[in-house]
């Protein structure tokens, strides 16, 4: 940065000009970015990836941020937060910062790259019977489970505290506090993506009916 000087001098005479001189030149600095993140880097459709920068410097003032990313994302914040609403948005998310007053930007930093998985859908669960007397046998099955590769965990919940962990769990209805809707989410390995919850018809755990004594008269 600064003023430059010229000077001509002619061969043979030695004869030298005057010094012209330029307008002062001022040369900024180029800003730069320590890092940049993402966070989560692994997360289901539904969340919020929130994005970061450290160590931005380069010259007085505030700078402008640019940041871009897949599925066309673009913002202007310093740090902004959005909603994963598709697996699209996986991938990497890149910054540049430019000063104001000198227009000089900065080398583009990115992100580690984020992996946005679906959340896994459940098309249907049922307990059969649906009527039933104490002592006998419920049936829970799920149907279009779907999400991810590899095998979900089940966590079926109901009435009276109950709890299973199986596929397609049965047991017995041995009071009629198991009456009552059940209800299913299933996670993926790997991913810790939980589907919605879904329920099934309402159960009916009817009461045996009891006899105190019989008689036959006379004996």
């Amino acid at each position: 940065s600064g003023v430059y000087s010229l000077t001509v001098t002619y061969p043979g005479t030695g004869c030298t000009s005057a010094v012209s001189t330029t307008t002062a030149v001022t040369v900024n600095a180029v800003p730069t970015i320590s890092s940049v993140s993402a966070s989560p880097t692994l997360l289901c459709i539904g969340s919020t990836i929130s994005l970061s920068a450290t160590g931005v410097t380069g010259f007085s003032g505030s700078p402008t941020y640019a940041w871009s990313g897949p599925n066309s994302y673009s913002s202007t914040a310093a740090a902004p937060s959005f909603t994963a609403s598709v697996t699209a948005a996986s991938g990497v998310y890149s910054l540049t910062v430019t000063y104001p007053g000198t227009g000089c930007t900065s080398a583009t930093s990115t992100t580690t790259a984020v992996t946005v998985n679906p959340v896994p859908t459940i098309t249907s669960v049922s307990a059969s019977p649906t009527l039933l007397c104490v002592g006998s046998t419920i049936s829970l099955s799920a149907t279009g489970v779907t999400g991810f590769s590899g095998s979900p965990t089940y966590a079926w919940t109901g009435p009276n505290s109950y709890s299973s962990a199986a596929t397609a769990p049965s047991f017995t209805a041995s009071v009629t506090a198991a009456s009552g809707v059940y209800s299913l989410t299933v996670t993926y390995p790997g991913t810790g993506c939980t589907s919605a919850t879904s329920t099934t018809t309402a159960v009916t755990v009817n009461a045996v009916p009891t006899i105190s004594s019989v008689s036959a008269s006379p004996t």
